[in-house]
């Protein structure tokens, strides 16, 4: 009994760290910020990618002088092999990219299916040299953002959404104020790395009986020429 109490207070757990939604907040005033939440924790994304670079840079400075001295002793001895090698080796490259593409893009359309955008804020102040260009400016950027919006509201879940557009004849240049709030469960996160994994097992499968179909369609040609040759 204490055992399966443990368990189902496992999996209880397990079960509202994915129902817990992953948060995504992209703003540029006062300045462009980006940051990431789950629960609790909130990181400025910016500021962590220029912290990590920047102890990468002192780690990968100290690796490249002694990875330099062993690279020049290697290329010497390699040079005649990677001739060869090269072809075989892009080749396999595009097959593999190719397989990988074909396998992530179900699981795109899913993840993205999934993401709700809580809020798009847009402010938009259309300005230009005289007041026929601002018109003209204010024109297109409306036709603009109803397209984009449509194609926004096919792809992912819009809870909230508010567009200002206004021309400004007196400014020289065009200001835009942009707030967007995104979130996804991890649920969904987990279910498109299962699709992709089984998109992906599918086509290996699949390649060995795809190449011995086209081995068997060469043999036939192969042999109707002969038969022809040999008439």
């Amino acid at each position: 009994m204490p055992i399966l109490w443990i368990l189902t207070g496992i999996i209880a757990v397990i079960l509202i760290l994915l129902i817990i939604p992953l948060r995504a907040h992209i703003y540029n005033t006062p300045e462009f910020t980006v940051k990431a939440g789950y629960g609790i924790i909130k990181i400025d994304v910016l500021k962590f990618i220029d912290k990590f670079n920047s102890k990468k840079d002192t780690e990968n400075k100290k690796k490249a002088k002694a990875e330099l001295k062993d690279k020049e002793k290697q290329n010497t001895e390699k040079k005649s092999d990677a001739k060869k090698e090269d072809t075989e080796s892009f080749a396999q490259k595009l097959t593999n990219i190719k397989e990988l593409i074909s396998s992530a893009v179900p699981a795109v359309k899913f993840l993205l299916n999934h993401i709700v955008l809580v809020n798009i804020y847009l402010d938009m102040k259309i300005s230009g040299e005289d007041a026929c260009e601002t018109a003209v400016n204010y024109g297109k950027m409306n036709a603009l953002c109803a397209s984009v919006y449509a194609v926004i509201k096919n792809v992912f879940k819009v809870k909230r959404c508010r567009v200002f557009i206004t021309p400004d004849f007196t400014a020289e240049q065009s200001d835009i104020k942009y707030d967007v709030k995104a979130s996804v469960l991890p649920l969904y996160i987990i279910g498109a790395l299962a699709v992709f994994f089984i998109d992906y097992l599918k086509n290996q499968l699949n390649n060995p009986i795809k190449e011995k179909e086209n081995i068997n369609v060469q043999n036939g040609k192969a042999d109707k020429y002969e038969s022809k040759q040999s008439r």
